[in-house]
């Protein structure tokens, strides 16, 4: 060094504070766009998974959003549990005039139909 003057050593001899103590702000500069240029250059796999991640994260939640609007994935043709209804039961009286204004519900049918 050809300068007496200690201000400069000790800037030379104290490192400058960084986020992530193995990046490189000399190289690439300070900031997020630097740090993410950092990021690529030491650790591209990590960075490439993690675009991945998030891009899987964002395909499900796009999906899970249009199966609430359209229920594509999630019907199913059978019911997990049948409501039996006796005939002389004041409900069925209910369920009719709802049929009879808004149509009945699709009906599965077990038998066979004989060609």
């Amino acid at each position: 060094m050809s300068t007496q003057n200690p201000q400069y050593m000790l800037k030379k001899l104290v490192p400058k504070w960084s986020l992530l103590k193995q990046t490189s702000p000399e190289k690439y500069g300070t900031g997020l766009v630097g740090l993410c240029k950092n990021a690529w250059g030491e650790a591209s796999e990590v960075v490439f998974a993690g675009f991945i991640f998030i891009g899987s994260g964002i395909g499900l939640y796009m999906i899970n959003e249009q199966d609430k609007r359209t229920k594509y994935y999630s019907n199913k043709p059978y019911k997990n549990y049948y409501t039996v209804y006796r005939p002389d039961d004041p409900r069925i009286d209910a369920l009719r005039k709802e049929w009879y204004e808004n149509g009945a519900p699709p009906m599965t049918s077990a038998r066979v139909k004989s060609t």
